[in-house]
């Protein structure tokens, strides 16, 4: 009878020190992705150093910030397109159908200064030009 009773707590304790484990491992992970999302989230850096690469980008009539997004990611502007949407509504993106010349060291901020003001053929370049 104790042996039942010991193999039960010997089972118990190794089932809690694995979900103390994986609790373990979840937090990390999640710690892991939410300071590089954050990292990337802040920065100013565009997605190349300068001198970057010109791209040019058009936006169409109504499009979504999700869609400007996709389009800066296709393009090779920007690298996550999560990234660049949570972006658009720290800096109250409101983007204007046109095409803009946009340079891939440009900031996320100065993109999409660019792309709200409505001028076509303005560029964005990086600020330290």
């Amino acid at each position: 009878m104790e042996s039942m009773g010991t193999k039960a707590s010997i089972f118990k304790t190794v089932v809690k020190v694995t979900m103390y484990f994986l609790l373990i491992f979840f937090i990390f992970f999640i710690g892991t992705k939410s300071y590089y999302f954050g990292k990337a989230l802040f920065t100013d850096a565009g997605r190349d150093k300068a001198p970057g690469k010109d791209i040019t980008v058009t936006v169409t009539n109504g499009a979504s910030d999700n869609d400007v997004a996709a389009e800066l990611v296709r393009t090779g502007v920007v690298e996550s397109k999560l990234v660049f949407s949570v972006q658009c509504i720290m800096y109250d993106a409101d983007f204007k159908a046109g095409t803009y010349t946009v340079n891939t060291s440009s900031s996320p901020e100065d993109i999409i200064q660019v792309l709200s003001a409505g001028n076509e053929n303005d560029t964005a370049k990086n600020n330290a030009e």
